[in-house]
């Protein structure tokens, strides 16, 4: 009975983060608190969908060694994106893409699930970095066009983009 317990605290502590995220989000401007519920309203779905059946019998946490972050569960892997970096992949995406705005808003999302799901955050932001540095003027952009590595890994942004815009319906211009 106690492990249940557990999992109806926890459902209740995600959908009362929920509840405060709508709030907060209402007085903000409409296009945003749109996207930012929409986006904190599936975190949340997401995660008590996700929720691990509690163990049958109680035991205590593992440890990770000192200076360690403890592993993260397989399922896990698709929310380590923030979501400060969903959002603005999705306004981003909205920008470069017209179309009926709310059929917009589910494609970009759609876009932004599967691009977390094929590289975890860390891997994103360097992608997206290189790809966005290319356009610089100076020495600082020649560094980015001009390493062989970097080019790779800027192909490697293109197809990953692609691939997610495809998935989702996402016209591509190609």
């Amino acid at each position: 009975m106690g492990s249940r317990t557990g999992t109806a605290d926890e459902e209740t502590r995600l959908r009362n983060e929920k509840r405060r995220l709508c709030s907060v989000l209402s007085r903000t401007a409409p296009a945003a608190v749109t996207i930012l519920a929409m986006l904190a309203a599936a975190a949340v779905q997401t995660a008590l969908a996700q929720a691990p059946a509690p163990p049958p019998a109680v035991a205590a946490p593992a440890q990770a060694p000192a200076g360690e972050l403890p592993a993260k569960p397989a399922g896990e892997r698709m929310n380590d994106y923030p979501t400060l970096a969903r959002v603005e992949y999705v306004f981003e995406c909205l920008s470069e893409n017209a179309g009926p705005r709310h059929e917009m808003v589910y494609k970009c999302v759609c876009a932004a699930d599967r691009v977390a799901e094929a590289v975890p955050y860390d891997r994103w932001v360097d992608l997206s970095t290189f790809f966005k540095a290319q356009p610089m003027a100076g020495e600082r952009g020649a560094y980015v066009r001009e390493r062989f590595d970097i080019r790779e890994q800027i192909n490697s942004y293109r197809d990953l983009q692609l691939s997610a815009k495809k998935a989702c319906f996402i016209p591509t211009g190609k």
